[in-house]
């Protein structure tokens, strides 16, 4: 496991009250097919110096490799630790929410099977709860073959742009629009409510789910709080559903159903000014990753592969179409 060493000293006095007057946490996340990472996720999360009071893990019931290793790390913890088992075509948000439906604790931290956290991870976390305005709150995940850094983080751009850049981040504690799902924890009771959206689309990997919680507490008032310091290592590792995307692939349909979740998502949450210019920005000019007109012969111009551009700019046009159907 990489060492994480962030500077904590500014948060050093505030630790005696960290566990937000004992207030129970659960901690839900998704797996599938790559056991050895999860082990290295599940261990990290049982030594954490506030214990969450359930650990429990989304897995399709053709994976029976996690299911197996999960039984046995339940024994070492007590019983903190369980399986939500759905059925082998269930995609991730389907998994979440088996997940989730099954806890109790007074917070919901999320993660995902191919991190590892610091044993304080759950305790900086809660912190920032002591505002009752404040509903969810992340932090950095810290990638060691996507190194720099951004100070622009989790925010959308008033046409409708996106800015990620979670992995990136430095420089102070601040609000933001969008946490990352490998690396956040909202209120329990109100994340129950809102559930993970199932309209999402993805045969395995469900991306940009997060865009559904984050905008739905951001709609009733809460803020999202996100400090760089409260890192964890993200290993990225490989997913077996065929969903190359972000792994130094390129899945057509998987792009497509990312592109769909993003667009449906953002086109309930802009009002109508910023829809107009949402639907103009992304079909003239886009970005390298979900190219508009502009982007897609800027493309072609550079890598020189024309059929690469118009295979990605033919999946985010068809992604983009689907959801101004709904």
């Amino acid at each position: 496991m990489t060492k994480l060493s962030p500077d904590t000293s500014h948060r050093e006095p505030s630790l005696k009250g960290a566990h937000n007057g004992m207030k129970s946490i659960s901690v839900v996340l998704p797996t599938y097919r790559r056991p050895d990472l999860l082990e290295g996720c599940l261990r990290s999360l049982m030594t954490q110096t506030f214990p969450a009071t359930e650990i429990v893990v989304g897995c399709r019931s053709n994976d029976e490799a996690s299911i197996q290793l999960i039984s046995r790390l339940s024994q070492q913890s007590g019983g903190v630790l369980r399986a939500a088992v759905v059925g082998p075509h269930d995609n991730l948000v389907r998994s979440m929410n088996a997940a989730l439906e099954s806890t109790s604790g007074y917070f919901v931290a999320l993660t995902d099977d191919d991190a590892e956290m610091p044993d304080d991870w759950l305790e900086r976390l809660v912190l920032f709860f002591d505002d009752p305005l404040v509903g969810g709150v992340g932090g950095k995940d810290i990638q060691a073959t996507n190194p720099g850094e951004a100070e622009k983080v989790g925010k959308v751009q008033w046409f409708g742009r996106i800015v990620g850049n979670h992995h990136l981040a430095v420089g102070p504690v601040r609000d933001v629009e969008v946490l990352k799902g490998v690396n956040c924890c909202f209120l329990g009771d109100e994340l129950r409510a809102i559930g993970f959206d199932q309209r999402l689309l993805g045969t395995g990997n469900v991306a940009n789910w997060e865009l559904g919680v984050c905008f739905r507490f951001l709609r009733q008032g809460f803020r999202l709080v996100f400090d760089p310091s409260v890192a964890i290592v993200h290993h990225t590792g490989p997913r077996h559903d065929g969903d190359t995307n972000c792994r130094g692939g390129f899945n057509g349909p998987a792009h497509a159903d990312s592109i769909f979740n993003e667009t449906l998502l953002l086109l309930e949450h802009l009002r109508w000014p910023q829809k107009i210019a949402f639907t103009l920005w992304w079909s003239l000019i886009g970005t390298r990753a979900a190219p508009g007109l502009l982007q897609y012969a800027r493309l072609v111009l550079l890598q020189r592969d024309p059929f690469g551009a118009w295979e990605r700019f033919r999946f985010t046009f068809k992604g983009r179409q689907r959801a101004y159907k709904i």
